[in-house]
């Protein structure tokens, strides 16, 4: 991680030598996404692998807030979003109820611990139901500075998730099963 001209938190003064968190290591980026599709009954159903090349820790890394997200989506020939799905990476704080809570008022160390190992990778499956005939199908690597559930349990509006990588793929009906069948690769 180079040292950069930056805050260490945001809204703090700028400070040298700080760790550069952009994702980029030696040799390239630090993250890759692979994604396939298939249809399942009137759906799709979209198999995804993130992969943490070489950023040396666990990702996303420092506050347990923070998240990678998969999103895909179906986009209609119109251009509407008929169906969206989505999972997360990160690390997260629960209270004795069970809730996603903040860290400082966390009573269990982990909830669960899903982030992407250093040279590891993890794979998911999504399913999104009623798929139109044609349009395009979306996959979108995010990253989530702050967890929706944690930004309500503090009272403010979560930031916009940074958008990482994006992959598209058309399709029609005569042709669905075999242009889903295609994999969508992308580093950020």
């Amino acid at each position: 991680m180079p040292g950069v001209r930056a805050p260490i938190a945001e809204g703090g003064p700028e400070r040298n030598r700080v760790g550069d968190h952009g994702l980029i290591v030696r040799g390239g980026p630090g993250l890759a996404l692979e994604a396939s599709a298939r249809v399942a009954g009137d759906g799709i159903a979209v198999a995804v692998t993130v992969e943490n090349r070489g950023a040396g820790h666990h990702l996303p890394t420092g506050s347990p807030d923070r998240r990678l997200v998969v999103r895909v989506g179906v986009v209609d020939s119109a251009g509407r979003e008929m169906g969206r799905a989505e999972t997360a990476f990160g690390r997260v704080l629960v209270d004795s109820a069970g809730r996603v809570t903040p860290h400082w008022s966390a009573a269990v160390s982990d909830g669960e611990d899903s982030r992407i190992p250093a040279g590891g990778h993890v794979r998911r499956e999504l399913r999104l139901q009623g798929a139109p005939p044609a349009g395009t199908l979306r996959v979108e690597l995010l990253r989530r500075a702050l967890d929706p559930a944690i930004a309500a349990a503090l009272g403010v509006e979560p930031p916009k998730d940074q958008v990482l990588l994006t992959a598209e793929l058309p399709y029609r009906a005569a042709h669905r099963a075999r242009d889903l069948s295609r994999r969508v690769r992308g580093t950020p």
